[in-house]
């Protein structure tokens, strides 16, 4: 089934605001439905991408399971800490009680130093953009996207390729090109099979009365 990333967000509101179930439990559920995705045993070094929204705060949770397998974990932080994003801060924190090595990316020697680093990992996390995204990335979101594009590693895209376009599948910018991508609960229209085979669709427990409410 093909549900477009507005009624994706209508059914997450009202699943939060109506039926009162933790955003953070949601972002749980999704972070354990990617980790199924990840042969840690193939894959001991792994770095995770993560932007400052929801999609970020989905890898700063993949990234706390992690820890717990014993990987050589690090955490990219694309642009400045969103403070305002309660779950996203919620793993911040936990992550840096836990001594998780996270480093952010602002500046041009931050971008340098990251095209240095990556090539030291096995398998690359995307959790850059999510659904929300529509037009082209800009800036050090740009040079990431292209950088982790040309590094030759394993990629797994959180949800969505950042980049994309989930409404209509536009490419006008740079756009990630994950070997898999784990998105939740439904494929969005912008993830045509032509150019992208690699979608596995994973349901996160949305309870079935918000999705009633939303698709009716």
């Amino acid at each position: 089934m093909i549900v477009n990333s507005d009624k994706c967000r209508e059914i997450d509101h009202y699943a939060i605001k109506v039926l009162e179930i933790p955003s953070i439990l949601l972002m749980e559920n999704a972070a354990l439905k990617v980790l199924k995705h990840i042969d840690t045993v193939r894959f001991s070094k792994i770095a995770i991408c993560c932007g400052p929204g929801n999609n970020g705060a989905d890898g700063l949770a993949i990234a706390r399971h992690l820890v717990n397998l014993e990987v050589d974990l690090r955490v990219y932080i694309i642009g400045d800490i969103n403070e305002d994003n309660k779950d996203f801060m919620t793993y911040y924190k936990i992550l840096n009680n836990l001594k998780v090595d996270i480093r952010t990316i602002e500046t041009i020697e931050d971008i340098e130093n990251f095209e240095d680093d990556i090539s030291k990992y096995e398998l690359i996390v995307d959790a850059i953009f999510g659904t929300g995204l529509e037009r082209p990335v800009k800036g050090v979101f740009e040079y990431i996207i292209d950088m982790i594009n040309h590094s030759k590693r394993k990629i797994i895209s959180v949800d969505v390729p950042s980049g994309l376009n989930t409404q209509n599948g536009t490419r006008i910018g740079s756009v990630i090109d994950p070997d898999i991508c784990v998105t939740f609960q439904y494929r969005k229209p912008g993830m045509k099979e032509e150019n992208f085979s690699n979608i596995i669709v994973e349901p996160i427990s949305l309870p079935r009365e918000a999705i009633k409410k939303i698709l009716g």
